[in-house]
């Protein structure tokens, strides 16, 4: 799910539930930014006009759009009335919800002819992709997703089960931060495969080690995640 810059997703690169399967995922171009949490939730003080700074930062670009989406062609679609460009926020049977410039969520479905044109399941939207849609004031109903945006990074791994082909995790990440705590789960080999994940997708991987107020000995946690982690950040 994404929230604001932020995306969370639980047990992304392992095949069955783990208590340590979270990773956090920030999407945006400036990764300076990507820090600043909205806040859109946050009580107003005097003076404090919260809810217009978190109506500021949800622009196109904090929300992760760059040159290399607008560069991409879309001239045949953007004649058409209602247009919008957004970012898939959460994906659920192919029923989505996206951000759109200014932080409003709309639920959507994928339109008739983007199916027709999908030869396989990586053709359709995903968390954090960035679509063209026909905003919900002139669907009736759900905004309507016409064409996907080409990827600029993407999460993925084997489909599990009788499928063949991949399954896309996120895309269109800048850094993923793979989380682990310091006890028993502490894994360095599943650390190792994460990292690869994380760098074969195209993003930067930061290992984060919590729990550290309950390790025996932390700093033994913290050289066996940097021997792991061939040259990323571990905090």
């Amino acid at each position: 799910r994404l929230v604001g810059s932020e995306m969370c997703i639980r047990d992304s690169l392992t095949s069955r539930p783990r208590r340590d399967g979270w990773v956090r995922l920030i999407a945006s171009r400036d990764r300076s930014d990507a820090s600043g949490a909205p806040t859109s939730g946050a009580r107003r003080g005097t003076g404090a006009v919260a809810h217009d700074r978190s109506k500021a930062l949800q622009t196109l670009e904090n929300l992760g759009w760059s040159d290399f989406f607008e560069s991409q062609p879309m001239d045949a679609y953007d004649q058409m009335e209602g247009i919008i460009r957004a970012r898939v926020s959460r994906e659920d049977r192919e029923r989505y919800e996206l951000i759109t410039p200014g932080g409003a969520r709309v639920h959507a479905r994928i339109g008739g002819g983007m199916r027709y044109r999908a030869v396989t399941r990586e053709e359709l939207p995903e968390v954090g992709d960035w679509v063209l849609a026909r905003g919900p004031e002139h669907t009736g109903g759900d905004a309507m997703i016409l064409a996907l945006f080409e990827r600029r990074t993407m999460l993925a791994r084997q489909s599990a089960g009788e499928r063949t082909g991949l399954q896309i995790i996120a895309a269109n990440v800048d850094t993923i931060f793979i989380v682990t705590s310091m006890n028993k789960e502490f894994v360095p080999r599943r650390l190792e495969r994460y990292l690869m994940a994380a760098r074969e997708s195209g993003a930067e991987p930061v290992l984060v080690l919590n729990k550290r107020d309950l390790a025996r000995d932390p700093q033994w946690y913290v050289d066996r995640a940097t021997d792991s982690a061939a040259g990323a950040p571990v905090v």
